[in-house]
């Protein structure tokens, strides 16, 4: 397994840049509620940290959905559909919406990636040195995004693990949620709506990583039905400590 996988929106060269790479669609074919969980955006899974992962301890409610268009007429989520009778919310009773990526967004999500994705979270940092090459890399619509009222909060970036015809009901995935914002809800309202888009897009399987040394990350994608695939032993060697690299995976079924 290379060492880009980790990177969720392509590969570094060896001048520290991102790159794109060609086996494998991160976030631009795609590869996430923060920073934070996808200890690895296809990893940095993680956002936790941002990652969302990281905690494990939020509860079950109802959550929005992507409707089969992607969005409502106003392209948000509404909590105050059926689906959340009492339209509530841990954010201090403020609406989570949900919607698809689009330009405007750009520079919020850059500036996740730097936030989130450390050492905690992913075996490299993330720094995009412009927003052409983040655009590049990363195209709209390849991740869904969360906030409350103006503020775009966290992300969850998916895409197809390489370009092979056999790998398309496969989506990688990799959640970040600003540190703000975390244990409140916005990841799991983010991972909901991945499990309903990629249902209305004849998807079967949702993966993931996550390093062996943020447990809450893990334990968030435990609560969201995850289960382990397998495990790369010793895979990376972080700060002064060699780190597992934990595959775990979602069965998604096709509504198509």
């Amino acid at each position: 397994m290379s060492y880009e996988r980790y990177n969720p929106h392509g590969s570094i060269n060896a001048d520290g840049l991102i790159t794109p790479d060609e086996s494998i669609i991160a976030d631009v074919p795609i590869s996430p509620d923060e920073p934070i969980i996808a200890d690895e955006p296809i990893h940095p899974e993680g956002l936790d940290n941002p990652n969302e992962s990281n905690y494990p301890n939020e509860s079950n409610r109802p959550n929005e959905r992507v409707n089969p268009d992607g969005l409502n007429p106003a392209g948000l989520i509404n909590p105050n559909e059926p689906n959340n009778p009492d339209g509530s919310n841990r954010l201090h009773e403020r609406a989570i919406w949900v919607r698809l990526s689009d330009l405007r967004d750009a520079s919020r999500l850059m500036e996740l990636d730097a936030l989130v994705w450390d050492s905690r979270t992913s075996p490299s940092s993330m720094s995009w040195t412009s927003r052409e090459k983040f655009l590049q890399h990363c195209p709209p619509g390849r991740q869904l995004v969360a906030g409350v009222e103006d503020e775009l909060c966290g992300y969850l970036g998916f895409a197809s693990p390489t370009a092979m015809s056999c790998h398309q009901h496969v989506y990688d995935i990799h959640i970040a949620v600003h540190p703000a914002y975390q244990g409140q809800g916005l990841g799991r309202e983010l991972m909901e709506a991945m499990k309903q888009l990629a249902a209305e897009q004849g998807i079967r399987k949702l993966s993931l990583r996550v390093l062996s040394t943020n447990p809450r990350a893990i334990a968030f994608y435990e609560s969201c039905g995850f289960k382990p695939q397998g495990r790369l032993v010793a895979e990376y060697y972080i700060d002064g400590q060699y780190v597992d690299d934990i595959l775990m995976w979602y069965p998604i079924t096709p509504c198509l």
